[in-house]
């Protein structure tokens, strides 16, 4: 028996696939219809839990049919778990595969069940487990959603900094800025708001800065908000011409943020930590101009435009 479970541990980039009904060399479909061993779903589930492996892969089943002959595919979802491997020796007629070795299967061949992975390769795949692979950006963006390792250093009521507890080269700067905003926001009723930059920074280099705003006596804390303006161009081409001066204003205009941008995974943590008011709190009382959304992406966010259109135009009070 090869260790066909190595496939979990194969250096790939993505879902990982098993087929049975489809011979390995020539790929005839010979199908799995009458296979007295074809196992469904739950029999495959109870088969990994009783083999004791240190990680669960998340698998699923699905069955194709052609010329009347059933494969099924079996799809090990991609969870950045590597080295997959037994904690206990599982036997099976004549062979034995051993606790602890890490197989796996490099081009069209699986490691033997006499051997073990090569050891640069159980070097990368401990890499992605600990996610040592990533740039450091690509690591800040999984730190920031574990709320409870962020850390607080004491500095200047002007300046927090705060550090990631297991890799403390990881920091976020609260830089308030010299003077409070005077004038409303065009999506705020109430003044002063403070503007805040917030810093990601990897050991002394900045690998992102966005702008943030304290607001109702610091029960809020928000990102940037988009306008539903920067992209009516985009939507409604013929009228560009009328609201390329800010100073017009339109009836439906809204502000918005997205769950993907990582402003607001920022948010996200800084309400965690000070457990400021939700922006669906504030759009929905007496502090918000105008509509405030949150969006998944933009292209939800443009689909609201195109539903709602822009209504009538006019000059804004602000002019």
């Amino acid at each position: 028996m090869e260790p066909k479970w190595g496939q979990v541990n194969a250096d790939h980039d993505g879902d990982r696939y098993l087929i049975f009904g489809v011979k390995d060399r020539t790929k005839e479909i010979i199908g799995v219809n009458n296979d007295p061993n074809r196992k469904n779903l739950q029999n495959i589930i109870d088969l990994i839990r009783s083999s004791h492996f240190n990680n669960l892969p998340t698998i699923s089943l699905e069955t194709f049919k052609i010329d009347n002959l059933e494969s099924d595919i079996l799809t090990i979802k991609n969870k950045k778990k590597r080295p997959y491997y037994l904690l206990q020796d599982k036997r099976e007629e004549q062979t034995t595969v051993r606790a602890g070795v890490i197989y796996t299967r490099d081009g069209d061949s699986n490691t033997p069940l006499t051997s073990t992975a090569d050891t640069a390769k159980i070097n990368d795949m401990w890499r992605e487990h600990f996610g040592l692979n990533l740039t450091p950006f690509e690591r800040f963006k999984i730190y920031i959603h574990e709320k409870d390792m962020w850390l607080k250093q004491p500095f200047p009521e002007d300046k927090a900094v705060y550090y990631y507890k297991q890799f403390p080269e990881f920091t976020i700067h609260k830089i308030n800025t010299e003077d409070y905003i005077q004038k409303s926001l065009d999506w705020y009723n109430y003044k002063p708001a403070i503007q805040s930059y917030i810093l990601l920074t990897y050991y002394n280099t900045v690998l992102l800065q966005r702008l943030f705003y304290t607001l109702d006596k610091e029960c809020c804390f928000f990102p940037f908000l988009d306008s539903s303006r920067s992209h009516i161009s985009d939507i409604f081409p013929e009228k560009k011409s009328e609201l390329i001066d800010k100073n017009w204003s339109f009836e439906n205009e809204f502000f918005f943020t997205l769950k993907d941008d990582i402003s607001y995974d920022i948010y996200n943590l800084f309400r965690h930590i000070y457990n400021f008011k939700k922006i669906e709190e504030f759009s929905t009382g007496c502090f918000a101009k105008k509509p405030i959304y949150v969006f998944n992406n933009l292209e939800e966010a443009k689909n609201r435009i195109k539903e709602l259109g822009i209504g009538k135009i006019g000059i804004s009070k602000n002019a």
